[in-house]
């Protein structure tokens, strides 16, 4: 394999998961556009903590520590009541799609945001109102920016495979 089909590859690569990030970022646009029509309704804050979780790697010799990585998880349940009928839930999001892209600083933001008997608006489902989030709108700039790096970078590697090629 040459070079210049190594570097295609990684050109591939790039732009492949540039549109996996695009599919995920129109999946969370059509989540925030679908939830706009929710109904509103008033609730309260049962339980509100922020796990840590703390993995530890090791490495394969004594010379180096072992790394610790530190990502946290929060929990909050509410409780709501939609024409007359009371609900709980714990989905601050509409999407559990939203947790793998949130950042720990925005967890935390909503856990201060949320203390336990807090009076809050919940967004209701109005189909199925034992679906609710606190938080009717996905933050989508950070996949977005993403997948347009992404396939940005792979479309320039792609175009110029032989420029980049003589560069190195």
């Amino acid at each position: 394999m040459e070079v210049s089909d190594i570097v295609q590859v990684f050109g591939i690569l790039f732009l492949i998961i540039g549109c996996f990030f695009g599919i995920i970022t129109l999946i969370l646009f059509k989540s925030n556009k679908k939830t706009q029509s929710w109904g509103i309704a008033r609730g309260k804050i049962l339980e509100s903590k922020l796990e840590e979780i703390i993995e530890v790697y090791a490495h394969d010799t004594d010379e180096f520590n072992n790394t610790n990585s530190t990502t946290y998880n929060s929990k909050i349940k509410y409780s709501y009541s939609y024409k007359g009928k009371d609900y709980e839930s714990s989905k601050v999001y509409p999407l559990s799609l939203s947790k793998l892209i949130l950042r720990d600083s925005t967890k935390k933001k909503n856990i201060k945001n949320n203390p336990v008997g807090k009076q809050v608006q919940v967004f209701v489902n109005p189909i199925d109102p034992s679906k609710s989030a606190l938080i009717n709108q996905i933050p989508i700039v950070g996949s977005v920016l993403f997948s347009t790096i992404f396939v940005s970078i792979g479309i320039f590697i792609i175009l110029f495979k032989t420029s980049l090629y003589k560069f190195f």
